[in-house]
């Protein structure tokens, strides 16, 4: 889960996108296709479960802000670090 323990650092993911349904095989693969690792967090939203895709972790704040770059330019343009 991207949920933090006690005696673990804060670590950043980048979230490229919320979703209704899970993402598409397509979606997923071409995340894996540029070379990137993902999570996907399930969030219960009033009665919707909303399911969350994270590119991550990376350690530094500074790592992350760097791939985000290269995942601004090849899967969302509206993607952005968050930590946990």
């Amino acid at each position: 889960t991207l949920v933090p323990t006690a005696n673990r650092e804060k670590q950043f993911y980048i979230k490229i996108g919320s979703f209704f349904s899970m993402p598409s095989s397509e979606y997923l693969s071409n995340i894996k296709m540029y070379g990137f690792n993902y999570a996907i967090e399930e969030y219960n939203q009033g009665e919707e479960i909303i399911k969350r895709v994270y590119i991550g972790p990376y350690t530094t704040v500074e790592e992350a802000k760097e791939v985000l770059k290269k995942v601004k330019t090849t899967i969302n343009q509206n993607a952005y670090i968050r930590s946990f």
